[in-house]
């Protein structure tokens, strides 16, 4: 047994050993063991793993043999495979030898699979080399282990003893060479000495059970002529009846009529077809709809389109009802431009843009806004009215409750704290401070509360069968794998034969299109289509008595008093 420790992301070889192999009555097959780790240290244990085992001579230069274990299964394997090399599907050569075939050392040359032979050096001692790779489905691709020398236990598939056969030395065995050549219908029998030639019924020759040892005797049903046994078929007595002899009944004979679920003629029955139409069913726009029988064939298939409920989608009825509903207001502001200073107005129908000067006409404020400036109470305070002056109105009180002073300045020249309630604008980190006495407090930032998105002969259909006895015939294997198919998310497409079996099967992701969603057209056409102007409306907060107005670049709100001027 070849035993093999690896782990990956350049696979190494961590162990390497021979374990033992039983010489006499060897199998045709040599055991192989791996365990592979990954390079973090946990086991490799993937769903599906290729193999590829390759046999190469000493100098790892011509490849003799190269077979390939498919799909292994590692899932809670430890990490541990182990193999019998021979037994799994041949790549190389593709001529009829066995895996043992390769350790031959006595064959006189074996052809190399990239061209060229390799003869076996004269002492008859040269060793293989194995190389092992895996695949296990990742960006890794395909791993390589080291190789690792065969040593002599193998061999024993041909090594043996090499002076006898079975125990026996050569002196117990007879060459064709030295048989004698009889005539006519003289048999070989042995007279305690040697073998010699003798009549057919030759007392020599007729008791196989004496001394004489004879090797041929003929019995009843047996004809001889010119050397040649041969049967004596007939109808009588002592005579073998022919294979079409009508006296076997119920035998299974050439030409006779297959029934059942078979057709045609033994020795080559068929599978009959099915009531199904050969052909592939499925697709990213269609589901298949099929019948089975008891048997497990299909007997009817179709093409349905896929027509689903938006309730089928996920998230499309969240995500539809987190859309706008369509409205003709919000189509009006849609098409608006923020231009500098400009207000949105209702005219009776529509909204639409108006200057400053139109909206203080609408105000009744005439062409320009005429302020009552003043020191009493019910007058504006001029911009530089002395009392203005580090002027700041507290409505609350106490500490934590007031605003002393307000400064702006960038990070460096931020004061140090100690002073509460002054406030604090960075306006290099965009960020608002405030002093609670022991130190500066972040109020809020740019970007604190706003987002964003992230990114017999079996005939078709059949296996077995036999020429003579009992036949078994079976459905064979298609070349379809072996699995489970479609999900919530993707539609299972199928090739069925004649005979209603499927001979091909894959997943295709549903891709429909919006027309297959029942309603999805006509709730989308009711939808608002998405504009920045309404992004930035949609944004604000409906304070009272605010007006939205364009900046240049957005819609932003105004107070009245802002609004004025």
């Amino acid at each position: 047994m070849l035993k093999n420790v690896s782990c990956y992301s350049l696979f190494l070889a961590l162990g390497l050993s021979l374990f033992a192999m039983q010489t006499h009555a060897v199998p045709n097959s040599l055991s192989f063991q791996t365990k592979i780790y990954r390079p973090d240290g946990t086991a490799l244990e993937a769903v599906s793993v290729n193999f590829r085992f390759t046999t190469v001579d000493p100098t790892g230069t011509c490849i003799l043999y190269v077979e390939d274990f498919a799909n292994i299964t590692m899932q809670n394997s430890a990490g541990l495979a182990i193999f019998n090399l021979g037994n799994g599907t041949k790549v190389y050569p593709a001529v009829a030898y066995a895996f043992t075939n390769i350790f031959n050392n006595l064959q006189p040359s074996f052809t190399c699979q990239g061209g060229g032979n390799y003869s076996p050096g004269v002492s008859r001692t040269d060793k293989r080399k194995i190389i092992a790779q895996f695949h296990d489905g990742s960006a890794a691709g395909w791993q390589t282990l080291p190789a690792i020398d065969v040593n002599s236990v193998p061999f024993a598939n041909y090594a043996g003893d090499a002076e006898k056969l079975a125990g026996f030395v050569v002196d117990d065995f007879l060459r064709y060479t030295t048989l004698p050549t009889c005539a006519g219908a003289d048999v070989l029998t042995f007279n305690g000495t040697a073998v010699v030639c003798a009549s057919s019924g030759a007392a020599g020759a007729v008791d196989a059970t004496t001394i004489s040892k004879g090797i041929v005797q003929i019995g009843a049903g047996l004809n001889v002529a010119a050397g040649v046994v041969s049967v004596g078929f007939g109808t009588t007595g002592g005579t073998a009846a022919a294979g079409n002899d009508s006296r076997i009944i119920g035998a299974l004979q050439s030409g006779a009529t297959a029934g059942g679920d078979l057709s045609g003629t033994y020795p080559n029955p068929v599978l009959v077809n099915s009531t199904v139409t050969a052909g592939t069913y499925g697709s990213a726009t269609q589901a298949p709809a099929f019948t089975v029988d008891a048997k497990g064939r299909l007997t009817g298939a179709t093409n349905t389109a896929i027509a689903i409920a938006q309730s089928q989608v996920t998230g499309l009825i969240t995500d539809l009802s987190n859309k706008q509903p369509l409205d003709a207001q919000l189509t009006d502001v849609a098409g608006l431009v923020p231009m500098t200073d400009n207000f949105i107005v209702g005219d009776g129908s529509n909204f639409i843009l108006k200057t400053p000067a139109d909206v203080r006409t609408s105000l009744g404020l005439g062409g320009a806004a005429v302020l009552n400036v003043g020191t009493a109470a019910g007058t504006v305070a001029a911009g530089n009215d002395s009392r203005l002056v580090n002027a700041i109105l507290n409505f609350g009180s106490g500490a934590g409750n007031i605003v002393t002073s307000i400064q702006s300045g960038n990070t460096a020249s931020r004061p140090a704290f100690g002073t509460d309630g002054r406030i604090y604008f960075d306006t290099q980190a965009q960020i608002i401070y405030r002093d609670s006495g022991t130190a500066w407090v972040a109020v809020a930032s740019n970007a604190g509360s706003g987002g964003d998105i992230t990114d017999v002969i079996a005939g078709t259909g059949l296996s077995g069968g036999a020429a003579t006895g009992s036949a078994t015939v079976n459905l064979a294997n298609t070349t379809v794998t072996a699995a489970g198919y479609g999900s919530a998310t993707a539609v299972p497409t199928f090739t069925v034969d004649a005979q209603g079996r499927l001979t091909a099967a894959a997943n295709t992701p549903i891709a429909i299109t919006q027309t297959q969603v029942t309603g999805l057209v006509t709730d989308l056409s009711n939808k608002q289509p998405l504009d920045a102007q309404l992004t930035d409306v949609a944004a604000l907060a409906p304070i009272a008595d605010n007006f939205i107005v364009g900046d240049g670049t957005n819609f932003i709100l105004k107070t009245p008093a802002t609004a004025r001027t």
